[in-house]
């Protein structure tokens, strides 16, 4: 818990209750926590305790999992379509000797990236639209 640290005594405060409210968090600042008055858990409690902090160590692992998947998943698309890119540009590029490409080849890789970008577009501006309009509700 982070608390506001208090004001040192060379700063001059403009009111009494500033003082008073200074004073205070010094004194709470050094004042030792309160010792824990909890009665003993039975064993039921214990193991229904026990159960609940490993279903959520599980909950969390299993959620890690699967963004780590989905990541790997969005890696290796991105770098799909970065080959497919860069196969493209260089057989734009070369001259016609080093052309390995057949014309339908070459429009099925530019339809792929033609759909990837104008999906990528979509997405980025559903994402702005939808996070505009969660700040007036």
């Amino acid at each position: 818990m982070n608390l506001p640290l208090p004001a040192p005594d060379n700063i001059k405060t403009s009111s009494d209750e500033e003082k008073a409210y200074i004073a205070d968090r010094k004194m709470n600042l050094h004042r030792p926590a309160p010792d824990s008055t909890k009665k003993p858990l039975s064993e039921e409690e214990e193991v229904e305790a026990e159960y609940r902090a490993n279903t959520k160590k599980t909950e969390f692992r299993r959620a890690e999992s699967r963004k780590n998947v989905f990541q790997t998943i969005l890696y290796t698309v991105v770098v799909l379509i970065g080959i497919l890119l860069v196969t493209w540009v260089l057989h734009l590029v070369l001259p016609d000797q080093c052309q390995w490409l057949k014309p339908t080849q070459v429009d099925k890789i530019e339809n792929l990236l033609l759909r990837t970008v104008t999906g990528s577009a979509l997405t980025i501006f559903a994402q702005g639209y939808i996070k505009k309009n969660r700040e007036f509700e």
